[in-house]
């Protein structure tokens, strides 16, 4: 996917006027650039972008001599509105393995809360893997369906990307585990989870 961006070379209080017209400042920043470079994105196409590409999928940024493979790193969003108000690229290399951090996406239902025999509790929502950028998994399924009892769960030894990704996690981590039903006590929540871990 490719992202027209624009050179910048406004900063600080000046940058307010740049967000009122829907503008967001970003940089991108990578070992391989001699300097930061500032650029500033369309808040619209930038939302679609990241949509689109997430924290894992390459997207080709291209505007005022500037063209650059990147992946989304971290973002600043308004606290109350949730718009984009700075984005962090880091360049890559297509030919070069990056590492990158993968959403989890947790799929069916556990029969053990169907049958009202627990509750699941969430432990990872992303796994650090290793590739070259076009091997690097837009997301990681997770499969739930198969947890049946109090002692079940999945890690992330798990979990299979084929030979051309590199998890990079604790093998020995739990990804989603099955605790007792009770209230929200998270003592409660944190004693079951390392009750399935040992």
């Amino acid at each position: 996917m490719k992202l027209a961006i624009q050179s910048r070379n406004v900063f600080g209080k000046k940058l307010i006027p740049l967000r009122k017209q829907h503008i967001v400042p970003a940089v991108i920043y990578s070992k391989h650039l001699q300097e930061t470079i500032a650029i500033s994105i369309d808040e619209v196409q930038l939302k679609k972008a990241y949509s689109y590409a997430g924290s894992s999928t390459p997207v080709e940024l291209e505007g005022d001599g500037i063209k650059q493979l990147v992946l989304f790193h971290t973002y600043q969003l308004h606290p109350v509105t949730d718009r984009f108000l700075h984005v962090d690229f880091l360049a890559i290399k297509a030919d070069e393995v990056v590492e990158a951090e993968v959403h989890i996406v947790f799929e069916w239902e556990a029969p053990l809360v169907k049958m009202n025999l627990g509750q699941i509790q969430y432990v990872k929502n992303t796994i650090q893997v290793q590739a070259l950028p076009s091997d690097l998994p837009h997301d990681i399924i997770v499969d739930i369906s198969g947890i049946w009892w109090l002692d079940d769960g999945v890690f992330v030894r798990d979990i299979d990307l084929g030979k051309k990704v590199k998890i990079m996690d604790d093998p020995d981590q739990p990804i989603v585990v099955a605790i007792e039903l009770s209230s929200d006590d998270e003592e409660t929540v944190q004693e079951a989870v390392e009750e399935v871990v040992s």
